[in-house]
């Protein structure tokens, strides 16, 4: 029992005191209606969240996007699917996904993280296509 509530204090620890390596200025993706709800298949035992103006949910080209505020001018993004009972949910975390996103947003090459990337529709669109989202957590629902 000692044991696990060490591992949860620690998980709790690191996911709240981390600053993403990479935030966006708007919630994503921009020009695209907030959903009220969590959509049926969404829902379930995978994670706590409530959906509210510092937790947003949008439906874009068949995935799910998470934008959580980080601070007043920050947002960070995950990409939400669900399949054959999984929910796979997706962050922004490799090199290489950095670099297509420096690409992106014409940063200088000496930028370092974290970055704050302002993103159109296309090319956030872009980056999804090019396998932006690549680090991917699958969750089982619960009954």
């Amino acid at each position: 029992m000692k044991k696990v509530f060490c591992i949860v204090v620690f998980l709790m620890a690191s996911l709240s005191g981390c600053e993403p390596p990479v935030t966006f200025t708007e919630s994503q993706p921009v020009d695209t209606k907030n959903l009220i709800k969590f959509p049926k298949q969404l829902q379930g035992q995978y994670f706590n969240l409530k959906i509210d103006n510092k937790n947003v949910v949008r439906k874009w080209k068949g995935y799910y996007f998470l934008s959580t505020c980080y601070d007043e001018s920050s947002w960070e993004v995950k990409k939400v699917q669900f399949s054959k009972g999984q929910l796979f949910l997706s962050n922004i975390s490799s090199e290489l996904e950095m670099e297509n996103l420096k690409e992106m947003a014409e940063m200088p090459d000496d930028t370092i993280p974290p970055f704050k990337i302002a993103a159109t529709k296309k090319s956030f669109k872009k980056f999804v296509k090019n396998n932006g989202f690549a680090d991917v957590q699958i969750f089982v629902k619960q009954n």
